[in-house]
């Protein structure tokens, strides 16, 4: 075991990036919720994503709090939308709102609105960076980090399987 914390020094985050690197498997752990969110994990998933190094997850209580351990994304702090309106004037309504929001924001989508979602996200919001999870734990499991435009290029283009949060 290992030591990974708050104040651990850049060099611990490069050791265990390197390790990685060299094909090992490293297994991060905490002592209360879910590593990665208001934990110093972040970081170490960050860098791993990065890298090309690809980060799989444990199953937790909720999708949320995995897809938000594996974003990528800073989880300190976060809103969790749940599925938007179906209505697209209400979904942009609920998107506009939401525009100068600070916190990462996670939604659920289901594949048959996730373009329509996408479009209307890029229209509110802008071409964001974000991360897609989809099917966790399962098989075809992935996490894809990327932006509104790209995301919503491959869904124009390829049927959408599964179940999402954003």
């Amino acid at each position: 075991m290992i030591a990974f914390f708050q104040h651990s020094s850049d060099r611990r985050l490069q050791e265990l990036l390197d390790r990685l690197k060299r094909g090992e498997s490293i297994a991060l752990v905490t002592e209360a919720g879910a590593p990665g969110i208001s934990d110093p994990g972040a970081p170490l998933v960050e860098a791993a994503l990065e890298a090309g190094i690809p980060v799989r997850g444990i199953p937790g209580p909720s999708a949320v709090a995995l897809a938000a351990s594996l974003s990528g994304f800073s989880v300190d702090r976060f809103v969790f939308e749940g599925f938007l309106p179906r209505k697209p004037g209400k979904r942009r309504k609920a998107l506009r709102a939401l525009a100068s929001e600070e916190r990462t924001i996670f939604f659920f989508e289901s594949p048959h609105r996730i373009a329509e979602m996408l479009e209307d996200l890029l229209a509110e919001m802008g071409d964001r960076r974000l991360t897609i999870a989809r099917e966790l734990t399962k098989i075809h499991e992935e996490v894809w980090r990327t932006t509104a435009s790209k995301a919503l290029e491959r869904y124009r283009k390829e049927e959408p399987r599964g179940e999402f949060t954003l």
